[in-house]
């Protein structure tokens, strides 16, 4: 086999996931992963942000791209890519939800620790390095960074109050420790996760959650969880999720994690949704006449009532016929 053909096989053979004999046995450091469902546009620039990154101490990583859509929608796109040496493997998980899409990820991953970032984000430069030097330096577990919002269209109103909503930071300094996250901008040590099993547990993948509960679970095992004010991602912001009813839902939702969650976990804590359910009480007691009354003076500071009493609504509202279908729409 000529040389030339040599390498347009091992080519294809690395975009499809079916890696060399040599590839597989590679040491790879961290797995960059990253679930897609009909988002190419956004795909494209989350993958070419991770392929400017690097590992610590130049430990080589991996990108893997799960597409759950059905037709496969990704394949072309990430095929497209020219990943420059980097192993970027696509796969398609045809079961629906983004649980099985988020397992797929973990199982396909080889790296010694797993970083989380979602297809719609773009990672800053030096993003990966930050995660990697806040693990070594803390030892942690697990590691956050910030999300920022990346609005497609800017706001022509209520710009300081939808930033604040779509922002995910802590004023926290590098290595500080924190609680439960999400998924869309994470480093996780691969041996907390364990081998076996789904750790995303997909009776959630199609009402979300599935991410508050696989973090609630390793913090219950013991797993430390650390911040890195320095690794950020940004998330692109469309349009129509500037509509109020999506982000009353979106608030109502977040409550909704709050307060189901302990619930979930495999030794359910009670005590702790009751005491969510009391937190959410007391939003719409305290916050439903402030709003009333700030609407017309204060329009920016009504809005930000009405968040906490949208998750606070959510927090009474979290049993299962109230969870709502978000995952498994086009576009």
């Amino acid at each position: 086999m000529s040389n030339s053909r040599s390498e347009e096989l091992k080519k294809s053979q690395h975009k499809s996931g079916q890696m060399s004999a040599d590839d597989q046995h590679s040491h790879v450091l961290v797995s960059i992963v990253m679930a897609t469902y009909y988002r190419n546009d956004a795909l494209k620039d989350t993958i070419l942000s991770c392929l400017q990154q690097k590992a610590h101490d130049d430990g080589v990583f991996e990108i893997v791209v799960v597409d759950n859509a059905p037709d496969r929608n990704a394949e072309l796109l990430v095929n497209s890519i020219d990943a420059q040496g980097i192993p970027l493997r696509y796969f398609h998980e045809p079961r629906p939800g983004i649980s099985h899409a988020r397992n797929r990820c973990i199982a396909e991953a080889r790296g010694d620790f797993i970083a989380m970032i979602d297809d719609d984000e773009v990672a800053v430069q030096d993003w990966l390095f930050n995660l990697m030097q806040t693990q070594k330096a803390s030892d942690a577990d697990v590691v956050f960074g910030p999300v920022h919002p990346r609005f497609d269209s800017p706001p022509t109103e209520d710009e300081d109050f939808l930033t604040a909503f779509y922002t995910y930071s802590l004023p926290l300094t590098t290595g500080s420790k924190v609680g439960v996250r999400a998924t869309n901008n994470a480093l996780v040590r691969r041996s907390v996760i364990g081998g076996s099993g789904e750790p995303f547990d997909t009776k959630l993948g199609l009402t979300g959650g599935e991410d508050t509960l696989f973090f609630s679970k390793l913090k219950a095992n013991g797993a430390q969880f650390v911040w890195s004010a320095e690794a950020i991602v940004s998330e692109l912001i469309p349009a129509d999720r500037l509509n109020r009813s999506k982000i009353w839902h979106r608030a109502f939702q977040r409550g909704q994690c709050r307060a189901s969650t302990p619930m979930l976990l495999p030794k359910p804590r009670p005590a702790e949704t009751l005491f969510w359910m009391a937190v959410g009480a007391t939003q719409i007691i305290l916050l439903a006449p402030v709003i009333a009354v700030l609407w017309l003076p204060d329009r920016q500071r009504a809005l930000f009532c009405a968040w906490k009493l949208a998750s606070g609504v959510g927090k009474i509202l979290w049993m299962k016929r109230f969870r709502q279908q978000v995952y498994g729409a086009a576009g």
